[in-house]
């Protein structure tokens, strides 16, 4: 049975009259008229009394009625359904990052795309590095947002935002009565890090201004993520460098000290595939883009790992 019998059908059991649903439908009435007989035939039941003066509902027509309703109502939300998943205003979104994104650049691009687009489930996962880019390739999440660089060169990756990195320090450490910290007065500083495995191009770029600065790296404990290497910090094992947004998240027992420029800095960027992207996925690219006014960036440009 076609749709369109039964779109015929509600037109002539509405208007009760074949010229009307006929020129409602914009077919002509022995057209209309031929179509229900071969409606009639294959339902196997006579859905129409007809007369010269009069078209009534016969028992199996007033039921098949009600039936063909509920069909094109039907069809009618999956084509709404459908139209909104694609245009991004339903569907779901899993979101990988990383635990030192999650004390503002998620929170903020997570509400930013709820505020728009509310009907969409977000769903988020904590990830941990080195394996957070394998889960895009795995169809695990659709989307990382993780510390730049990242080696990935068969996935699309843009950088959204650069933050100056932080000293966290703990309360009464001799460093924490300076407002500003030079990075030469980190010489053999106890310091907590994170294992060079788990970030290795981050990890290189901290060393790299110690060294530049003349100062040598005296690392008492390795330790992620990164609220358990603020947590190290406030039980006085030692400080450590964390992004300026981490400053949000305020913990007991630590203070956090500007560094003197030169200083590191810590990018961020959105990992994902290019291919493929569905109706939430551009609606969510383009609510982060929106956020971080990245302009005139191709989804495939990369940032350029450093020297």
């Amino acid at each position: 049975m076609e749709l369109r019998h039964q779109r015929y059908f509600i037109a002539i059991a509405e208007e009760l009259h074949f010229g009307r649903a006929a020129a409602r439908l914009k077919i002509s009435q022995p057209a209309l008229s031929k179509q229900i007989k071969e409606l009639e035939t294959e339902v196997g039941a006579q859905l129409l009394w007809r007369s010269k003066r009069e078209v009534r509902l016969t028992p199996a027509g007033l039921s098949f009625l009600t039936h063909a309703r509920e069909v094109i109502d039907q069809i009618q939300r999956s084509i709404t359904e459908a139209h909104s998943v694609g245009r991004g205003d339903l569907g779901s979104l899993e979101i990988g990052y990383i635990s030192s994104a999650s004390a503002r650049i998620v929170p903020q691009v997570v509400r930013a795309f709820k505020a728009r687009f509310p009907r969409v489930d977000v769903r988020l996962r904590l990830l941990m590095p080195p394996h957070h880019v394998g889960e895009i390739r795995n169809n695990q999440v659709d989307f990382v947002i993780a510390p730049l660089p990242v080696d990935a060169p068969d996935l699309a990756i843009e950088k959204i935002e650069e933050e100056p990195a932080m000293l966290a320090i703990p309360e009464g450490h001799p460093l924490a009565a300076r407002t500003r910290i030079s990075m030469k007065s980190l010489d053999g500083v106890p310091m907590v890090f994170w294992p060079r495995h788990v970030a290795p191009d981050a990890y290189d770029h901290i060393l790299k201004y110690l060294q530049n600065a003349g100062a040598r790296l005296n690392t008492v404990l390795e330790t992620y993520p990164l609220n358990s290497m603020i947590c190290a910090v406030a039980a006085g094992v030692g400080v450590t460098f964390v992004p300026d947004s981490a400053r949000d998240n305020p913990q007991k027992g630590v203070v956090f000290r500007s560094l003197r420029p030169p200083r590191p800095t810590v990018e961020w960027g959105i990992v994902y595939k290019q291919k493929d992207l569905g109706g939430a996925e551009v609606a969510f690219l383009g609510v982060v883009r929106d956020a971080f006014k990245v302009q005139g960036r191709r989804p495939a440009d990369r940032p350029r790992r450093r020297s």
